[in-house]
């Protein structure tokens, strides 16, 4: 624990000497990045705090990082709050605790003028060296759906850097881009279809969960995974019975194929598309009054809607969500039987921008959920997510 506030907080490891970097302000009302020794065993301060820099005056200064490179210590920060008008600045100084120079060709990555609008909010990144010695910034940056939304959220981008008068120039006019020229020493491959491995009890890295995932929900192991219902809603402030991974690209194609046979009224399990407890999409199998049914169901925020209810089938069945940057297509198939389109729905009330305050993008996965206390399982025997060129 280091007695330190502020956000975005980083270590410079200096020798034998460990420094704390955060965006804590000494002086009410104004914007400052501070740094502090510490003992990195123990947390505890070693010196005074310092105010090292106050940032090109872009607003919502945070995420610095420090480094000693050659006769220059260089801090590196971003500026403009989280949104389009994001920006990477830097300052330099002989001296840890500064004074710090503003780099003349500040702000060194920005998307805030970038006409194109393919990326943006490009951001809060970190400098780094290859180990052929090539200069690198790995940042965040949005890519854009439809207007100025998107709903697969902040994404790491590369961009490379060389060095003029000692000071960091970020290639590609000071831009970040979905293709750039850079010194890359392998040719990259474009991603693969993925397929979960249900004869591993172990997850594999991919699957993430909402908040921590229930025991007893799950069960993994001989060539299915077996989900539990629970009463616990998306929106609840628990852990839903819901395995997900996150979406691949803007074009994507995700299909599960499972057993579910509902046992009480309200009884519900199938695939959703997630980017926050109150904006989901869900497309599953249904117990109601009237019988089984398959239903896409929307909700964002206050708005909730039926998108598609009709009789299910009985026994397996194939799920499938087609993506792409303005539409999920919602299609399902009896067994083996012929791939039907049900109905679509928009990205737009799952983007970023419109929830707000939301940055980690959507996420496609499994869920089961019931009204009361439930014996029906949903026993899924295959799930995988393979982009779709656009």
């Amino acid at each position: 624990w280091v007695p330190v506030g502020g956000i975005d907080p980083s270590l410079l490891f200096d020798g034998d000497r460990v420094y704390y970097c955060t965006n804590q302000s000494l002086h009410p009302g104004r914007e400052e990045i501070t740094l502090e020794e510490i003992d990195v065993r123990t947390g505890r301060l070693l010196g005074a705090q310092k105010t090292i820099w106050s940032g090109v005056g872009g607003g919502f200064l945070e995420a610095p990082h420090v480094y000693h490179i050659g006769e220059w210590y260089y801090l590196l920060a971003a500026e403009g709050g989280t949104n389009f008008n994001h920006m990477i600045t830097v300052a330099r100084s002989r001296s840890v605790d500064g004074s710090y120079e503003s780099c003349p060709g500040n702000p060194v990555l920005t998307n805030l003028h970038d006409a194109s609008r393919q990326v943006q909010c490009s951001g809060h990144g970190d400098l780094f060296q290859d180990h052929l010695g090539n200069w690198w910034l790995v940042h965040l940056a949005t890519r854009i759906s439809r207007r100025t939304m998107s709903h697969l959220g902040r994404e790491t981008f590369l961009t490379p850097v060389t060095w003029e008068e000692d000071w960091p120039v970020v290639g590609n006019n000071r831009k970040a881009s979905l293709i750039c020229e850079g010194p890359l020493w392998a040719e990259q491959e474009a991603e693969k279809s993925w397929q979960a491995d249900f004869s591993n009890r172990k997850w594999e890295p991919e699957w993430i969960f909402l908040r921590r995932p229930a025991e007893g929900a799950y069960e993994r192991g001989e060539g299915s995974l077996k989900l539990h219902p629970s009463t616990v809603t998306f929106e609840a402030a628990k852990s839903p019975v819901f395995a997900a991974v996150r979406q691949c690209d803007f074009g994507c194609e995700t299909e599960a194929v499972f057993d579910f046979e509902p046992r009480r009224e309200g009884d519900e399990a199938g695939l959703a598309v997630v980017l926050a407890s109150d904006f989901h999409y869900r497309f599953g199998k249904k117990r109601t009054q009237e019988g089984n049914f398959l239903v896409v169901e929307k909700t964002a925020e206050d708005f909730r809607q039926t998108a598609f209810c009709a009789p299910a089938p009985e026994g397996e069945l194939r799920l499938c969500i087609r993506a792409d940057k303005e539409f999920f297509t919602f299609c399902y198939a009896s067994g083996e039987g012929e791939i039907h389109q049900v109905c679509k729905a928009s990205t737009r009330f799952l983007s970023c921008e419109l929830a707000g305050k939301c940055f980690t993008g959507t996420v496609i996965g499994l869920y089961a959920m019931s009204e009361v206390t439930t014996d029906a399982v949903m026993e899924v025997k295959e799930f995988k997510m393979t982009p779709q060129p656009e």
